[in-house]
């Protein structure tokens, strides 16, 4: 079966006996269990720690299937957090059995006696007891937020995701060590069935948490009274939490990802709800939606765009040089590309309406879009756009402005919105954030991967205390936008749409080795601009060949096997670099850093230059700022 396939769901017992290696019978009687291909296999992968070897026909098949696994898992809970506020469900077992008897999913008929007797009966028990089924949880798990998006649940790239090929078939417990349902161990063979507690914890929740650890995506894991539990069952006995609990805590990643050692998590990041005290919530004010009062399609189609931003080289257009005259026709068909990739985020934008102009975000916001067009009802556009997006995440980036600002020029924006959920969940979780933990983290993996390529220059810029994460910004953040051309940016963007985050280290990779000596030849940290001019790729260090080069040589860059197991050197990370630097860190307010070096609170604004704090702004006595 086909990852392509699998956006409608309907596969056959069949095809879940050739993806996940049961046996014809088991794949049966588990499908005619749960009504459809895609609940079956999401059961599957909750329990397959606990199934017999003799339920399998092949464990090697399930090794090798491992990747097209995760990406049909990517597709299952896209569907199910969908039916599940479509269809108002109050608890995630009456979610799953939407999801079972939808448009989209395999009739649910018997097609053997043994299949019709097993219906009530989980494999496992059929094979080895004749206790009855326990009763279904009652117990419901929590409601997610209202607003909760795909987003709320990020998925990690689905290769990186698995651990299955980092050991050899003699060290693999699946497919070397005794039987799951004979192991004494609570912990399954792989990742996703630890406790919570042994992962990185993630930052508290707005939504409601489950009172114990049981709550969380416990794939796999083995309960005290497993002899009496259903093998493939969704809920608990009385009492206990679901297994499947979509509106509640997940591991470190964000949601079930088969086979992965959690991520580190996007703490207080982009698309997740921001820790928040009771009495902030007291002072938190009501959301208001409202039905959109402006143009909601794309800014080529409205009057005088052309003419006032584009011809006018409105801020966005700095670095357009002729790109869009000359590709006009073309930039719909190439951001469909992009569309393609996100069509499971699509969803109708929920507008929120402004009443307080002075609000410290919506006042960030009206700023970065009067730093982006002209006219006011283009800034208007952007502005109801992005408000809607921040109160749908609960969080906030220039960055963010500055993608959105060019998919809009030619998508509307329910299309853009579904590119940004797409970026922001799939590709840079918690890049985009006040507290942009994820960014941090994301920083620190592409230095992990300069110790391994080109140690001796990220030895050198630890010597002088050059963090990662005070020089990549630019690029995992702000994706290049503002540093790259229109013709190299939309190469960049092509490429990174395609390759998401292990692009996004490739390419500065390419730029570490084509700078190589440029960046062993600083000596100290007044050489700090340097550092920065070199990865920004600014047009004082960087030369329109240079960058040719580095694009060129960027899809080239081998990760080796590490790059199957980012996720994995994100956990590390996180808890190596970020966690302690969180733990040790004041509470005070946050603020996204000077552009220019990347510490100071930004006070000015230069259009060429960014955000700048006062320490920068003196270094430019000819440059002109405004107040920021």
């Amino acid at each position: 079966m086909s990852v392509a396939s699998t956006a409608t769901m309907t596969g056959t017992a069949h095809d879940l006996h050739i993806i996940t290696g049961l046996n014809e019978q088991t794949a049966t009687i588990l499908m005619d269990r749960f009504g459809s291909y895609d609940v079956a296999l999401a059961a599957f992968v909750q329990s397959f720690t606990r199934i017999p070897d003799d339920c399998f026909d092949s464990k090697r098949a399930l090794l090798d299937n491992t990747e097209e696994i995760n990406e049909q898992l990517r597709f299952i809970y896209a569907a199910a957090r969908e039916v599940k506020q479509r269809e108002k469900c109050q608890t995630d077992k009456e979610a799953w059995a939407a999801l079972s008897r939808g448009p989209n999913a395999a009739t649910p008929t018997p097609t053997s006696e043994a299949a019709k007797e097993s219906t009530a009966t989980p494999v496992a028990e059929a094979k080895t007891s004749s206790a009855p089924t326990p009763a279904p949880a009652t117990k419901e798990s929590p409601k997610p937020a209202a607003t909760a998006a795909p987003s709320g649940f990020g998925f990690g790239e689905p290769k990186s995701a698995f651990g299955f090929n980092k050991t050899s078939d003699a060290e693999n417990p699946f497919l070397s060590g005794p039987s799951p349902a004979e192991s004494k161990t609570d912990k399954p063979a792989f990742g996703f069935g630890q406790k919570p507690a042994d992962a990185v914890k993630p930052p508290a929740s707005s939504s409601a948490e489950p009172k114990s650890a049981k709550g969380a995506f416990e794939f796999g894991q083995k309960p005290a009274d497993a002899e009496k539990k259903s093998i493939f069952s969704f809920g608990g006995p009385s009492g206990t939490a679901p297994a499947f609990s979509f509106g509640s805590a997940a591991p470190a990643g964000g949601a079930p990802v088969f086979g992965a050692k959690p991520a580190a998590p996007a703490a207080a990041g982009f698309g997740q709800a921001q820790p928040v005290t009771a009495d902030k919530k007291e002072e938190k004010k009501p959301v208001v939606y409202c039905e959109p009062t402006h143009f909601t399609g794309p800014l080529f189609q409205m009057e005088h765009f052309w003419e006032k931003e584009v011809l006018g080289r409105a801020p966005l257009f700095n670095l357009d040089n002729g790109f869009l005259e000359a590709n006009r026709d073309q930039l719909r068909p190439r951001l469909e590309k992009w569309l393609k990739k996100a069509h499971f985020y699509r969803k109708p934008i929920q507008y929120v309406k402004i009443e307080d102009d002075d609000e410290e975000v919506v006042r960030v916001i009206i700023k970065d879009a009067e730093r982006t067009f002209y006219a006011p009802e283009h800034r208007e556009k952007l502005i109801a756009f992005l408000n809607a997006l921040f109160h749908e995440f609960d969080a906030y980036g220039q960055a963010m402005s500055y993608l959105a600002g060019l998919c809009l020029l030619v998508l509307d924006e329910e299309e853009t919105g579904s590119i940004i959920r797409f970026v922001a969940t799939e590709y840079i979780r918690g890049h985009w954030a006040a507290e942009a933990v994820g960014f941090a983290t994301s920083a620190w993996v592409v230095e992990t991967f300069m110790q391994k390529k080109f140690k001796d220059v990220a030895e050198h810029l630890l010597s002088l205390n050059f963090w990662p994460d005070t020089y990549l910004q630019k690029i995992l953040s702000g994706l290049c936008i503002h540093v790259l051309t229109f013709d190299k940016l939309f190469i960049f963007l092509d490429a990174f749409m395609e390759g998401g985050m292990k692009y996004l280290i490739r390419f500065c990779l390419a730029i570490v080795e084509h700078f190589r000596a440029d960046l062993l030849a600083i000596k100290s940290v007044n050489d700090a601009n340097n550092l920065y001019e070199i990865m920004r790729l600014d047009s004082k260090t960087c030369t329109p060949a240079d960058v040719d080069a580095i694009l060129k040589r960027a899809p080239l860059i081998d990760l080796g096997e590490a790059g199957d197991s980012i996720d994995v050197i994100r956990s590390e990370v996180y808890e190596k670099r970020i966690l302690p630097r969180i733990s040790r860190a004041p509470k005070t307010d946050t603020f996204e850093p000077c552009d220019l070096c990347n510490t100071n609170r930004p006070k000015w604004w230069n259009d060429d230059l960014g955000m700048v704090c006062d320490a920068c702004k003196a270094k430019h006595p000819d440059e002109t700022f405004e107040k920021y």
